[in-house]
């Protein structure tokens, strides 16, 4: 499928949206390093209660879980961008909206293949 050459507004919509995205990218970065620390912090602690370490390792661990998969869908958008495929559903090809973008950058679907797609997986 041919690609229109992209407008100057265009180009200047995918530089802001690669701007927040890198953007999250940091604070997720910066978040996940902060739980890190803390996570080491109760693991090595020397703390009476055990069960309330055990308890805040699992909470952190789980936290730090999270962060990872967020920090590797901006990592996959920033990627899409750089490879003039984003904004496009991975599933379908039809463009994704821009409204549903602006909501969440690091969609890869178009609301239509995410229902189907959320339906599956239940």
């Amino acid at each position: 499928m041919k690609r229109s050459k992209p407008t100057q507004e265009g180009l200047k919509e995918v530089e802001r949206t690669a701007e927040r995205l890198r953007e999250q990218r940091r604070e997720l970065l910066s978040e996940y390093e902060q739980c890190r620390a803390e996570f080491q912090s109760a693991a090595e602690g020397d703390s009476a209660d055990e069960d309330a370490v055990a308890q805040t390792c699992s909470s952190v661990a789980e936290i730090l879980s999270h962060l990872l998969r967020e920090i590797r869908e901006v990592e996959e958008a920033l990627e899409r961008l750089r490879n003039g495929q984003y904004g496009q559903c991975v599933d379908c090809g039809r463009p994704i909206t821009a409204s549903r973008l602006r909501a969440m950058p690091t969609a890869r679907r178009c609301m239509e293949c995410q229902v189907g797609n959320e339906r599956r997986a239940s």
